[in-house]
């Protein structure tokens, strides 16, 4: 997780014209009574929106953002390289993995300690890639799908990856 930013979050934030000064400063004074994390806190007071916080991530973390137009093929994804369900608790999913070996991982936090410590466990090779909540949930569903198919379940389930796949990047 290389930050190319010289300075923290709120900084960042604040340096980028996401919020105020004194929205910021309210957003932080609320953090120190009550806890919880900055992009969140300032989701909440309305300060920032939902839709604006992986382009905060990315760019505050270096980190490309997943757009409609990335790569997305899972076909030669070995699903015994990761247990799924736990990348999934983590908000992470992979999408494709390269030919050179480097398995790609669509994330929705990427500030998450332990989402690192899993994935450094379990691969040599990855890149990480910002995206929403409902990138996520599309592209865990076609790898659920997916997942079916390998198992020998309906081949009616190709027509309906095409579908979600349609529905998700357009």
């Amino acid at each position: 997780m290389s930050n190319q930013f010289a300075g923290n979050l709120a900084d960042y934030i604040s340096t980028h014209a996401y919020v105020d000064e004194s929205q910021l400063h309210s957003a932080i004074a609320y953090q120190k009574q009550i806890g919880g994390r900055l992009e969140n806190i300032l989701v909440n007071l309305g300060y920032v929106h939902q839709e604006d916080i992986p382009i905060i991530y990315s760019g505050y973390l270096n980190i490309p953002l997943l757009s409609f137009d990335c790569e997305f093929d899972i076909s030669t994804f070995d699903f015994s390289m990761l247990d799924l369900d736990e990348l999934y608790s983590k908000n992470a999913v992979p999408f494709e993995l390269t030919n050179a070996g480097v398995v790609h991982l669509a994330v929705t936090d990427p500030l998450s300690i332990e989402l690192y410590e899993y994935i450094d466990s379990c691969l040599t090779e990855y890149k990480i890639f910002v995206c929403n909540q409902n990138q996520l949930t599309s592209i865990k569903s076609i790898l659920d799908s997916k997942k079916q198919m390998s198992s020998g379940a309906d081949s009616g389930v190709k027509g309906e990856l095409d579908r979600i796949r349609e529905l998700a990047f357009g």
